[in-house]
This record gives C-alpha cells, sequence and structure tokens, in this order.
C-alpha cells in the first residue's frame, strides 16, 4: 500500500519546519560568525605571530579617555593594555577603550570588565 496522500495540514506543518530549520541555521551561524571565522583564520595569525619579533600580550599606550560628564575634563591614562581581550580573544584598541575607573577598561564586544597594568 502506497501512502501518497498528504493532507493540507501535514504539509503545512513540515513547510513551517523546514522554514524554521532554515532560520534557526541562519541564525546560529550569523550569531558565531566571528568565532567561525577566528577558527579558519588561527593558522594564519599563528604563522603572522611568529614572523613577528615585537609581538607582545601588552601595548604601552597613552589613552585619551572621554569625559563622564561635559564639565569633567578628558583624563589621559598611561597604562599596559592587553592586546586582546581574555574572554572574547577581539583587539583591544587603545583609542576605542571605554575606562571603567583608573585600572579597567571595558571590552566593546563582550563589555567584560579588564584590568589594565598601570605604568
Amino acid at each position: 500500500m502506497f501512502w501518497l496522500y498528504l493532507d493540507p495540514g501535514s504539509g503545512s506543518f513540515l513547510l513551517q519546519l523546514l522554514i524554521a530549520g532554515i532560520a534557526a541555521l541562519g541564525l546560529g551561524i550569523g550569531t558565531q560568525w566571528a568565532r567561525i571565522k577566528r577558527f579558519f583564520n588561527k593558522n594564519k595569525a599563528q604563522a603572522k605571530s611568529a614572523d613577528d619579533e615585537d609581538d607582545e600580550d601588552y601595548v604601552d599606550a597613552p589613552v585619551a579617555t572621554a569625559a563622564a560628564s561635559a564639565a569633567e575634563p578628558t583624563r589621559t591614562h598611561s597604562a599596559h593594555l592587553p592586546v586582546k581581550c581574555p574572554t572574547c580573544g577581539a583587539a583591544v584598541r587603545p583609542n576605542e577603550v571605554k575606562w571603567l575607573d583608573e585600572i579597567t577598561i571595558e571590552c566593546q564586544y563582550c563589555g567584560v570588565p579588564i584590568k589594565v597594568n598601570p605604568k
């Protein structure tokens, strides 16, 4: 016996299941895209860092921070900033960091506080 009949309720359920699966796959890849790129570029980055002799974990940079209020003057911090966020691995750019206090910055990607080494 052949089951060739597919009633409209089952057909629409299967179609919704297919659309939801495609949407979930797209969302999953979209949210993890940076991690996927980092995985495939890891070998290139390792080869490049092996060639660089000046590759360090910290960068010395005076950083002008935005004032908390308009009345407060801009402060300049002099600190050893990490090159990468220890949590998400994103690059820490000295001119784009947000200072939480005198020894703590905030990762602009994941929002995790990072302690810096003062000079």
